[in-house]
């Protein structure tokens, strides 16, 4: 869930309750403004008036006036916030949607990543200690040019059309000329590895440990 959304849905939801609250401050000021309305209208019409009745409504009246007085002070304060928030509305779609686009530009570059070393599945952790020690033993990955009559098993890079060996646990580097025979070799040749690492570049591939 994005939590903008998130953000959204409760700041909406508190200016929905505030608008509620203060629209039942109205509604209770309101009933107590009849009620004070009903004890005077009461006091008005008493035919006899003794000690005990008088005590009797006015402090009922007393009850009513100070619930009112709270009221209406409350009513005040939620009256200026409501009048700032009257037209206050998140628009959760409009980041819904942006949220969106951000996810598809996600997938769409997951989707469109071209592998640059390595291939980050498996056990990962041994695959970086693997590659951190190759850089740091500096090994040689290109073909010497005082090297170049030597033979091809003998330097462990092979060719698209070479023959590769088929020795368990074995691993080679294979050259690929174009982005057709780099695919290739991922795609048809690295299935008999555990794991395989790309070198753009050296245009070569390191297919790891072979399988059987």
């Amino acid at each position: 869930m994005c939590t903008a959304i998130d953000f959204a849905d409760n700041i909406n939801n508190q200016i929905k309750e505030a608008k509620k609250y203060y629209n039942k401050l109205k509604i209770d000021l309101k009933s107590f403004e009849y009620a004070q309305l009903d004890i005077l209208h009461k006091i008005e019409n008493l035919d006899k008036f003794d000690l005990y009745k008088g005590w009797e409504l006015t402090k009922s009246l007393q009850k009513i006036r100070q619930e009112r007085r709270r009221v209406k002070n409350e009513l005040g304060t939620m009256e200026l916030l409501v009048g700032q928030i009257n037209k206050l509305e998140i628009k959760k779609e409009e980041i819904s949607l942006q949220n969106k686009r951000f996810k598809n530009q996600v997938k769409k570059k997951e989707n469109s990543y071209r592998i640059r070393t390595f291939c980050a599945t498996g056990d990962v952790v041994n695959k970086v200690d693997y590659f951190i020690k190759d850089i740091n033993e500096n090994r040689n990955l290109n073909i010497s040019m005082n090297n170049k009559k030597q033979n091809e098993d003998d330097k462990g890079v092979y060719c698209i059309s070479s023959k590769i060996p088929k020795i368990k646990g074995s691993t080679i580097k294979m050259n690929f000329k174009d982005s057709q025979q780099r695919n290739h070799i991922i795609n048809k040749i690295s299935f008999m590895y555990e794991d395989f690492r790309i070198n753009e570049d050296d245009s070569y591939i390191e297919l790891i440990n072979r399988r059987k």
